[in-house]
């Protein structure tokens, strides 16, 4: 596959008989001369990575570097566990395990540029929050993943992931429809 359009992916799943994830992997499997199941490891460790930094940002005391920011994420989870927010339950929490994984970022901990450092929170937030809250198999939340990853390269090929290119909207808004992409498969 290409990866010029969403179009080109729904076809192809479509042609297949099978989800987007299942037509990227095959796909990713040839072009990297991989198995898929070298593939589906290598996406694991990513999510490990993504529930690592999410744990890692939930302490009290966490600072950036420049000790500017930090430690607010701890507070959105400790209210959010007790009450709802603005938003409801749910997506208060997926939201402060979005801006723990950007804290856990500036406190120059291991995160996974999803697609970029800018928006490393968004992608892990909504996925961790699926499995730990929804139920969402781990298998699942993989396969969801390489949805994410096509849906990415096509906004790459169409536009720009970059923020010193398209600004902070090119970063967020790119880990958003990779997001949206991913919780559409799951869901």
């Amino acid at each position: 596959m290409e990866y010029k359009s969403i179009a080109e992916l729904v076809e192809e799943a479509e042609n297949q008989g099978c989800r987007i994830s299942d037509a990227v992997l095959a796909d990713q499997a040839e072009y990297m001369e991989k198995s898929a199941w070298e593939l589906l490891d290598m996406m694991a460790v990513r999510l490990g990575v993504m529930e690592d930094s999410i744990d890692k940002s939930q302490v009290p005391g966490l600072k950036s570097t420049s000790g500017l920011t930090g430690g607010d994420a701890y507070k959105m989870m400790q209210r959010f566990s007790s009450e709802e927010g603005l938003m409801g339950g749910f997506l208060d929490r997926a939201v402060a395990r979005g801006v723990g994984v950007a804290e856990y970022n500036a406190s120059m901990g291991k995160i996974v540029a999803a697609p970029t450092a800018g928006s490393c929170g968004i992608m892990p937030g909504c996925l961790v929050s699926m499995l730990r809250e929804k139920g969402a198999k781990r298998e699942d939340v993989l396969m969801s993943m390489f949805t994410a990853a096509a849906v990415g390269m096509v906004i790459n090929y169409r536009a720009s992931l970059a923020g010193a290119t398209g600004g902070c909207q090119a970063e967020c808004g790119s880990a958003a429809a990779m997001t949206a992409a991913a919780l559409t498969e799951l869901m």
